[in-house]
């Protein structure tokens, strides 16, 4: 048998200690090597605690679900919807203007009706929810266009295409 340096019996006497933490990792990685380890047996046994906890938890869960459910469909089948009061039912039209208007600014509304409505709302107060009805308009537009003096007829002329203007 072979006979072990003195330093290795008594590891306090000398200046080199033998390195027991060295046998202890070994251990460890034996045990790795073999089977579970006891930190991954005590983590398994962890999560079968948390899942019997959380299996009570989801009973609960979906019990409480049940009854906000069956609460939520007898309520609702046993009171009768009512309709909304304040909806209209259409959109309101673009009214004509006003006769107290002269030709020209009577021409000008139907212009800016068809052409530019932020210019309409301006000048004439008209409400922003208003349908217009553009064939209408146009031919307002072109019953008035004749009658009108030569600045507004220049003026709607720079709104309409060349291929829609009026004849003279």
């Amino acid at each position: 048998m072979k006979k072990q340096p003195e330093h290795s019996r008594n590891p306090g006497m000398s200046l080199i200690q033998a390195n027991d933490g060295r046998q202890v990792m070994l251990e460890k990685m034996r045990g790795k090597l073999a089977g579970t380890s006891q930190f991954q047996a005590e983590f398994q046994e962890r999560r079968r605690v948390s899942a019997r906890k959380s299996a009570l938890g989801w009973g609960w869960k979906l019990g409480l679900f049940a009854i906000i459910a069956a609460g939520n469909i007898y309520w609702l089948s046993s009171h009768t919807q009512v309709k909304a009061a304040a909806v209209r039912p259409h959109a309101a039209t673009l009214q004509p203007p006003s006769a107290q208007l002269s030709v020209d600014d009577q021409a000008l509304y139907w212009t800016y009706a068809i052409y530019d409505f932020h210019k309409l709302t301006a000048k004439f107060g008209v409400a922003k929810d208003v349908v217009i009805n553009s064939r209408q308009a146009e031919t307002n537009l072109r019953d008035l266009f004749p009658k009108v003096n030569p600045y507004t007829r220049f003026e709607i002329e720079r709104y309409i295409p060349v291929s829609k203007r009026p004849v003279r």
